[in-house]
């Protein structure tokens, strides 16, 4: 790190490293009490939504799990740095040694922080894959693809530019042999020491531009956290279900723009940090933007895994719209998952999977069609069961007509009366 010039350092009042006259104030401390208990129930709920009720546990929850654990971190640090090593103080109230050991936490931040946003943006991209199957159009299924491979090579690149910023010597670009690649890379590991990072100096320094590194990388993860909250909203829209529903999963998908917003401001406040001379002073906002858009990610990729939880345990949330959707989703299972019709024109009944007394069949955009809720709707919607003995179920188990028939005009307007 190269300090700031001599005579801004003089210009410095006489420190106070006991009893600081002005320190920020505990906002850090309150985010991270709110934030970290907040995201590890929302976690858990929909790890128990998708073992225990779904059983559709996939990619998207292992990455969301992954991506937790860096978010964990940045919080932890952040608050443990603010209280014991002066990321709260003006820089001439922090010792020399807090400043070089918080040089090195700032270092393990910026990779923790990149590798959370990347995990968070992975599982979204895997559960929009999940949603699209069989429905979304190839071109949105290999936008998807491409994105994955982006977001996980932007990751890497992060990295070694962050880890590998400083230098002493240059290191010829292109080795002229074969034999020359183990002699670049040993001499790219002595010109290049990670030490350099935490090495304070007040002459300047052979490193990478950070403030360009940083609002460039912003830049880039802004943009494609814009195109993974867009890329499901289509798959969303074409689904069979009331408006209100697709309204509902559209805004609950839409929340990932709080994570656009958030990093609007952490760029703003990474810009304020790089032409500042006051490092330790400035930095306090960029952490608290920083963590909360790791947070605000994490939960709000989760939002959408978290309706039949509530929907089962919770009925009377929403108790006004469940009769409406359970319509809806046999209407959609008949179209799509539930009969065929042979060729005499009878319906021909398919196998489904009998996982309880209450039946329930999982929909690519994760809510779930239980059979055992129709019971009590026999009135008006006809007798149920849970299949025969052969485990088929046939039409008259869900109290619908043909697939022509549920799907027709008739059964529309049912939906959206």
């Amino acid at each position: 790190m190269q300090l700031p010039p001599v005579s801004v350092i003089a210009s410095w009042p006489t420190p106070n490293y006991d009893n600081p006259p002005e320190v920020h104030g505990p906002a850090i401390i309150i985010m991270t009490a709110i934030f970290m208990p907040l995201m590890l129930a929302i976690i858990g709920i929909r790890i128990f939504t998708r073992i225990r009720i779904l059983r559709s546990f996939g990619w998207d929850d292992i990455f969301i799990i992954a991506a937790a654990l860096p978010t964990l971190g940045c919080g932890i640090i952040t608050t443990t740095a603010a209280i014991t090593l002066g990321w709260n103080r003006h820089i001439y109230d922090v010792p020399i040694w807090q400043l070089i050991l918080g040089l090195r936490l700032t270092m393990l931040l910026e990779c923790l922080f990149a590798t959370g946003c990347t995990l968070t943006k992975l599982s979204l991209l895997f559960f929009t894959r999940k949603i699209m199957k069989g429905s979304g159009s190839p071109v949105l299924q290999w936008t998807v693809v491409i994105n994955i491979w982006i977001v996980g090579i932007e990751l890497i690149i992060f990295i070694l530019v962050v880890v590998f910023t400083c230098r002493h010597v240059s290191v010829p670009p292109y080795p002229t042999r074969v034999t020359d690649l183990s002699r670049s890379a040993n001499m790219i590991a002595h010109s290049r020491p990670v030490s350099l990072y935490w090495t304070l100096s007040i002459l300047p320094q052979n490193c990478v531009n950070e403030s360009a590194h940083l609002l460039a990388s912003g830049a880039i993860n802004t943009a494609t956290d814009i195109i993974v909250i867009v890329l499901p909203i289509p798959s969303v829209m074409s689904l069979s279900l009331p408006t209100r529903q697709r309204i509902i999963l559209t805004l609950l998908f839409g929340a990932g723009f709080g994570v656009c917003i958030a990093g609007g401001v952490r760029a703003y406040y990474t810009y304020r940090l790089n032409i500042a001379h006051d490092k330790t002073w400035e930095a306090y906002y960029l952490w608290i933007s920083g963590t909360v858009e790791l947070y605000v990610g994490v939960i709000g990729a989760s939002l959408a895994s978290l309706r039949p939880f509530f929907a089962r345990y919770f009925p009377s949330i929403f108790g006004n719209q469940r009769e409406r959707a359970s319509y809806a989703f046999a209407s959609t299972i008949a179209r799509r998952y539930g009969f065929r019709r042979s060729n005499r024109g009878k319906p021909k009944p398919r196998k489904v999977k009998e996982v309880s007394e209450a039946t329930t069949i999982t929909m690519n955009c994760d809510y779930d069609f239980d059979l055992g809720y129709l019971r009590t709707q026999k009135s008006e919607m006809g007798p149920v069961t849970t299949g025969s003995r052969d485990g088929a179920v046939e039409e008259s188990s869900i109290g619908m007509a043909p697939a022509e028939t549920a799907t027709g005009p008739a059964a529309t307007g049912a939906v959206e009366q």
